[in-house]
């Protein structure tokens, strides 16, 4: 594995609701490639194509279809079985642009823009390269164990695909554009590095809760000496006035993740009937009715990485992380750090952070901005022994 000393593209598998709704804007020329997919190519800086179609926050409590304007060329295919894939070619540069902004508010602390650019360049030449020597997803399962995980494993015609599964894609900015471009510009070929030389798989979610958690926990048996857990007392934002709380809320944070955090707590109420109903459905385990749920085995930052459900037909126990979310909640709870109460038919669970907790806080980081922290000292903090490096200009 060579690291690139110029620019490489990126190939992004674009998540469509049904066939892809494209309007070119600007020149493109079109035509047909040997299997018959449908080519588009831009022919000027200015053209970008119109997708009316895209699905984001797939499988999540936000999923959506927006539209989005997007740069690059673009491929339009299908399968035999009718399936549509859509991928568009662009060079890593704007590909990156287009992540800061989709990730996070443009409006957000420059050097947090900033380090989020070089941690999200970081991961995506990772997968260009497939230097993270991981699948796609595993699962185990026997009459009274599910271990199910998912990954950002190598794609099928593309390197990454749109949605949060990998990192989002939403196309061209349309507000504070200059302050993402300024980000990206400033960073540019700037990656951060294992001791190896490879780049670093550079994981990161939107609330960590108090600490981070240990690579192990979310998906393979294995830990990264840069993904450790760690202290982060900079996600909390109980300091904050209710003024000051409302302005880095709205100015960090997308419209649909903007609830990630006033402190990083919530609860939620889940029957106990539909937890065993989605436990048949899912993994054809069929417990009776449910009586009890243990948290058996916890991550170092209170994640919970084994549960163990009790009913009158058995028992089972549930892993990693994500497939205890989808379990819990149909619309996937915002984490797995969670204390149990029981009510009844019900159990209530209080909670604290928002996703895996891996790598980078983006709550902490945006906070470690506004204190007036550089990128590289954001960067540090959140992967403690990775290398920050410039290796094309």
């Amino acid at each position: 594995m060579r690291i690139p000393d110029t620019e490489p593209y990126v190939h992004v598998g674009l998540i469509t609701s049904g066939a892809p709704l494209l309007s070119p804007r600007g020149e493109y020329e079109i035509s047909r490639d040997a299997d018959g997919a449908v080519m588009y190519r831009a022919l000027n800086p200015r053209s970008f194509m119109r997708l009316e179609n895209l699905c984001i926050g797939k499988g999540f409590h936000w999923e959506s279809v927006v539209p989005a304007d997007l740069e690059g060329d673009f491929r339009v295919s299908r399968s035999a079985g009718g399936d549509w894939q859509t991928v568009c070619t662009l060079p890593l540069e704007r590909y990156i642009t287009s992540v800061t902004a989709s990730e996070m508010n443009p409006r957000a602390p420059i050097e947090f823009l900033k380090a989020h650019a070089v941690m999200s360049r970081s991961w995506v030449l990772g997968k260009i390269l497939s230097c993270h020597p991981h699948g796609d997803e595993g699962k185990e399962s026997t009459h009274d164990m599910v271990i199910d995980w998912e990954d950002t494993g190598d794609h099928d015609g593309f390197d990454v695909c749109s949605d949060d599964h990998c990192q989002r894609f939403q196309g061209i900015p349309q507000t504070a554009a200059a302050r993402v471009e300024e980000a990206v510009r400033e960073t540019r070929g700037i990656f951060l590095l294992d001791g190896n030389g490879n780049p670093a798989d550079a994981r990161f979610s939107k609330c960590c809760g108090g600490r981070t958690e240990l690579f192990s926990t979310c998906w393979q048996e294995r830990d990264l000496p840069y993904l450790t857990s760690h202290e982060d007392p900079w996600c909390d934002l109980s300091g904050l006035g209710t003024g000051e709380l409302k302005e880095f809320l709205a100015s960090t944070f997308k419209n649909y993740d903007k609830e990630a955090a006033s402190s990083g707590e919530w609860e939620i109420s889940v029957p106990k009937a539909d937890i065993a109903r989605r436990l048949k459905a899912t993994y054809g385990v069929d417990c009776g009715v449910l009586t009890g749920m243990e948290l058996e085995e916890r991550g170092p930052s209170g994640r919970i990485k084994t549960l163990l459900l009790r009913g009158t037909g058995g028992e089972v126990r549930i892993g990693k992380e994500l497939a205890i979310r989808r379990l819990l909640s149909a619309d996937c709870l915002r984490s797995s750090l969670f204390d149990i109460e029981g009510r009844g038919d019900s159990w209530l669970l209080r909670g604290r952070g928002w996703g895996h907790g891996v790598g980078l806080c983006q709550t902490g980081a945006a906070m470690m901005a506004r204190a007036g922290k550089g990128f590289r000292e954001i960067l540090g903090f959140y992967f403690p022994g990775a290398n920050i490096e410039k290796i094309y200009r």
